[in-house]
């Protein structure tokens, strides 16, 4: 995985973060199609956080065919083991938040 580290200063100090600065696509991070970029602003102070992928059409057209080859499998799990994925993911995402 790919992502950069910033340092932003808020309030009192300032704290390391490592942002990921590329599509989620097909279960790869990837940059986008045209490579173009969108800058992200720290609401705070306005400062530049980091340069992210800006997802243009054709980065849609990969996410939806890849969501669709995907959705047969997840439409066989049953409702608890998709319920418990899902569970998983709000766990790690808390857990590296």
């Amino acid at each position: 995985m790919t992502s950069s580290a910033h340092v932003v200063k808020a309030g009192m100090g300032e704290a390391r973060v490592c942002l990921q600065t590329k599509l989620f696509i097909d279960g790869e991070f990837t940059d986008s199609d045209s490579g173009d970029k969108v800058e992200v602003l720290n609401p705070h102070d306005g400062s530049k956080l980091a340069d992210v992928a800006r997802g243009g059409p054709a980065d849609i057209d990969k996410a939806v065919a890849a969501a669709r080859r995907a959705f047969p499998a997840w439409r066989a799990l049953q409702a608890a083991a998709r319920g418990k994925l899902l569970l998983d993911l709000a766990d790690a995402i808390e857990a590296n938040s």
